[in-house]
């Protein structure tokens, strides 16, 4: 091998060891990403969360089919009987709206994408059997940052997915925690002052 062909093999070698660098640290990104979701799973760290009886068993309606598997877990982990009809529950938390949307955080010097932000929104209520709402039109929001390397397309796609779970998780712990303080009020307030009440600890994330 003469001395030109050598440099090429040492060009090539470089080459192939920094894209396997590349590679091998963003599967490091999403296996410690993995990690950190399955930690959260069972909702265990947290506690449990008493609901009130007049609440259960409860009824989910909505069409975002993640969340509502998350707040089924995060429920039945807690004691509280999920039904899948509303005619057979005590009480139905209703999510209105779900929304996800990714916008632009950064971009490099020819414009392009570099990073994005993860903007999750819900906006539900909680309604009795006998139809009048106990917790009015709430809204949550969660966002994550999302770094983006256009040759790791696929790493990202996970890395996005794990980043949506949690914030899935998260937003189930919020509307659990509103749902716990219903079991503390006064059945006799009036309607008003329960709202009041439960609002309370589900601010308006707009």
């Amino acid at each position: 091998m003469n001395s030109t062909d050598r440099n090429n093999a040492r060009r090539m070698t470089r080459r192939a060891s920094g894209r396997f660098a590349g590679r091998f640290a963003a599967s490091v990104v999403v296996m410690a990403l993995a990690a950190t979701v399955v930690s959260g799973c069972g909702f265990h760290l947290r506690g449990k969360v008493a609901l009130s009886k007049n609440l259960t068993p409860l009824a989910i309606s909505g069409t975002d089919d993640g969340l509502v598997s998350v707040l089924k877990e995060a429920l039945e982990f807690s004691g509280t009987p999920v039904v899948d009809s509303a005619a057979n529950a005590q009480a139905v938390l209703r999510l209105i709206k779900t929304k996800v949307r990714r916008s632009v955080r950064s971009t490099d010097s020819r414009g392009l994408a570099t990073s994005y932000r993860l903007h999750y929104r819900v906006r539900y209520d909680v309604l009795n059997r006998a139809g009048d709402v106990i917790v009015k039109g709430t809204r949550l929001s969660q966002s994550r940052d999302l770094d983006f390397d256009a040759s790791q397309i696929l790493t990202k796609e996970d890395e996005q997915r794990f980043l949506i779970e949690d914030m899935q998780r998260e937003i189930a712990q919020n509307i659990l925690r509103t749902l716990s303080v219903l079991a503390s009020i006064d059945p006799t307030q009036s309607s008003a002052s329960r709202l009041a009440t439960a609002g309370s600890v589900s601010p308006d994330a707009g």
